[in-house]
């Protein structure tokens, strides 16, 4: 006598291979995604319809002018004079050297003018201002 069921073949599915899928994919985005880290001073960058983001990490130096025309350079206090030392020693360890200038909305036009003859007097070429987009 033969019973019915007794032999079921058991299918499943295999969460194994696709874990391992999941956790490549999350490696990759990882490692491909480069991300920017503020430096927690407080500056309120003008608006523009145009900014848009064009530097890479690595070959990138913040220097930030908040609205009482203090110099941060990488987060920290600068003189105008630390800061062309700063500048050049960066362009010349880094062949793409890029400078990214935050300046806050209310910054006086002759300190802005100020830092940016500075940059280009340390080598500084590439100078990016930034803006928010509206």
């Amino acid at each position: 006598m033969e019973f019915y069921g007794t032999n079921r073949i058991r299918e499943f599915l295999n969460l194994a291979p696709l874990i391992d899928i999941v956790f490549l994919l999350l490696i990759f985005f990882l490692l491909t995604s480069s991300f920017l880290v503020d430096e927690g001073i407080e500056v309120n960058v003008p608006s523009s319809e145009t900014s848009q983001q064009n530097f890479s990490e690595p070959d990138l130096l913040t220097v930030s002018v908040n609205s009482n025309g203090e110099v941060f350079v990488d987060g920290l206090v600068r003189s105008m004079e630390d800061l062309g030392a700063r500048v050049k020693l960066f362009t010349e360890t880094n062949k793409q050297a890029q400078i990214l200038l935050k300046s806050d909305a209310t910054v006086n036009v002759q300190t802005l003018v100020s830092v940016i003859d500075q940059l280009k007097k340390s080598g500084a070429e590439q100078i990016t201002l930034a803006a928010k987009r509206q």
